[in-house]
């Protein structure tokens, strides 16, 4: 999926009235894991939409590097 692709789709899910959606995550698609069974903490990552979000999502920290990839 590209990015057009990943932004249409995020859209559908929020005006559908998602609050957020579990996601595999790139990241670590991109360190070699590709094993997306079981619980999905181990390979997930949250994606709130924060305009949809009850109550309404604070901004507690905004991290400006890329350590977190």
């Amino acid at each position: 999926m590209n990015i057009e692709q990943t932004r249409r789709a995020a859209a559908v899910w929020r005006y559908a009235g998602f609050q957020g959606i579990v996601c595999r995550s790139p990241s670590l698609f991109r360190q070699g894991f590709s094993n997306w069974q079981g619980p999905h903490q181990r390979w997930g990552e949250l994606v709130i939409f924060a305009g949809e979000s009850l109550p309404p999502a604070v901004l507690l920290r905004r991290r400006e590097d890329l350590d977190w990839l």
